[in-house]
């Protein structure tokens, strides 16, 4: 009797021991699979958007060197020329400056934009010095206060001086390249942010409109800190400035200085394996729908 007892209890215990290890290995392969599939998706995506960042900056150096000089200073000519051109469907105002900086044409027209001078941005510094197009820094726009992303480029006369420079402005509250990108989900409730490599670090994209192109908060998800610090690129199981653990994907971007980055909750991203009510007792996890005990 007893030796059957003791049988059958080392038996229960041996397939409690087999469940659970399989059990185990089982969330072992599936987080696997689940970050290389992000990895994948934040590949992709980074890609996409790398590509079309370019293709604007390439649109914007072309519509420089093809801008007849003789309108170069001229306020009404210059908004005639760019309200007849394809380029203002793809951004959401052009500006056209003069070598001292300040904004003698936009298009559309805005009441006050002419005359802000914009002499003190890096990207206008550079451009005069460089001569080059560029993407510049994410600032917030001096005639409506509203944050923005700008594609610069000079306008060269024949002996290579700058006689203006070229902006095409995306809004980032605007449903244009970088605003559908701020809107896209991962998954049901995931998101994608983007943040720069600057110091202090700011948010380019981000689901919150509020956290645009302010800083990171001191305790923000330290997977981020990694990726900006030691160029991180991956998924990783982390916990966002929220307090929400997440499976968070990192890719720099090559055409300018900012980290893409997709984050899905892990709440829904261990939904088919764990099931709403979760695997684990009370207590064992940290994510936020497990049921107090």
């Amino acid at each position: 009797m007893k030796v059957a007892l003791a049988t059958s209890i080392t038996s229960i215990v041996l397939i409690a021991l087999v469940a659970t290890l399989q059990a185990h290995r089982m969330r072992t392969d599936f987080t696997k699979v689940l970050e290389d599939q992000q990895t994948a998706l934040i590949n992709r995506t980074a890609v996409e958007l790398d590509d079309k960042l370019t293709m604007l900056l390439d649109i914007i150096a072309l519509s420089a060197r093809r801008q007849p000089l003789a309108i170069s200073h001229d306020s009404a000519a210059l908004r005639a020329y760019y309200e007849d051109r394809a380029i203002l469907s793809l951004f959401d105002d052009v500006l056209v400056l003069d070598p001292q900086g300040r904004v003698i044409a936009d298009a559309p027209e805005v009441k006050g934009r002419v005359g802000v001078n914009a002499a003190d941005r890096e990207y206008f510094k550079r451009v005069m010095q460089t001569k080059k197009p560029l993407i510049a820094e994410p600032v917030f726009g001096r005639a409506g206060g509203q944050p923005v992303v700008q594609m610069v480029a000079p306008v060269l006369d024949e002996k290579g001086e700058v006689q203006a420079v070229l902006i095409g402005v995306l809004r980032l509250f605007k449903d244009n390249l970088l605003g559908h990108l701020r809107n896209a989900k991962v998954g049901r409730t995931g998101y994608y942010f983007a943040v720069t490599r600057s110091e202090p670090s700011i948010y380019v994209l981000h689901p919150e409109p509020q956290r645009l192109l302010k800083p990171r908060p001191g305790n923000a998800n330290p997977a981020t800190t990694r990726a900006l610090r030691e160029g991180f690129e991956a998924t990783v199981i982390s916990v966002n400035s929220a307090g929400v653990p997440a499976l968070t994907s990192y890719k720099a971007l090559r055409s300018t200085d900012w980290v893409l980055a997709a984050l899905l909750p892990m709440e829904e991203a261990f939904e088919p394996f764990e099931g709403r009510s979760g695997a684990l007792p009370c207590g064992a996890s940290p994510l936020p729908w497990r049921p107090r005990c």
